[in-house]
């Protein structure tokens, strides 16, 4: 098998680990949720960056996820840009020491648009808290 069908498999099974992981957390964590839906989101635009050759995609997930839960905790929107947007240039940097490929300086350093894409989302997210919560109160 070439090596790009080990890297699909093994970051497939990464995403499935995920589930029983999360049920486990969740049970002992309850509160825990929003770190994972992090995860969960960043690992998804990661995998998804490694099977299209489009950007649109990825970014849109990172820029949604991140929206999301800036609003939902906007006290920590810094750590939601971080744990999303970390998986994308991961599975770049993963794939690109896999492949011997050469091309570091255009994707894997592109890759880290994704902390860009994330951040917005995550600040966006909060500012609209903040518009929210400061509306509810004037009114």
């Amino acid at each position: 098998m070439n090596t790009n069908i080990w890297l699909t498999v093994g970051s497939f099974h990464a995403l499935v680990l995920l589930i029983p992981v999360s049920l486990v957390t969740l049970y002992f964590r309850p509160g825990s949720w929003h770190i994972l839906l992090a995860l969960s989101a960043g690992l998804l635009a990661g995998f998804i960056n490694l099977h299209t050759d489009e950007v649109q995609v990825p970014a849109a997930l990172l820029l949604l996820f991140g929206i999301l839960l800036g609003f939902v905790k906007p006290t920590r929107a810094w750590l939601w840009a971080l744990l999303i947007g970390v998986w994308v240039p991961v599975g770049q940097f993963v794939v690109i020491l896999v492949n011997g490929h050469p091309g570091i300086l255009q994707e894997g350093l592109g890759s880290l648009l994704a902390f860009a894409f994330s951040s917005a989302g995550s600040f966006m997210g909060a500012g609209i808290a903040a518009l929210a919560k400061r509306a509810s109160t004037g009114s």
